[in-house]
């Protein structure tokens, strides 16, 4: 069974099918990815009056060889966060 992922914008907002590359986690320790998902209708990566938050929405991480390492739920506002991760090159993404 396979699923399809879509790439997320980590710290700005879902931009659907825009491919980033893998975002390195810098921390001593553990360390963590935040953002905020909201619908980007300009594509411009910037939240804008009037681009409403995208509330319930699930991402996932993957670590860089493409396994699965966490999922989270974007809250009213649509921020979320993994943390607690380890030190690594991570891609967050969300289904479609």
């Amino acid at each position: 069974m396979s699923r399809r992922f879509r790439i997320a914008v980590v710290t700005a907002a879902i931009v659907g099918g825009v491919g980033l590359p893998l975002l390195p986690a810098q921390a001593a320790g553990t360390a963590s990815i935040s953002g905020r998902a909201f619908q980007d209708t300009n594509r411009n990566g910037v939240q804008d009056s009037g681009e409403a938050p995208m509330q319930g929405h699930v991402l996932y991480v993957f670590d860089a060889s493409g396994a699965f390492v966490a999922s989270a739920t974007t809250a009213s506002d649509g921020t979320y966060a993994f943390s607690g991760l380890a030190p690594a090159t991570y891609k967050v993404a969300y289904s479609t």
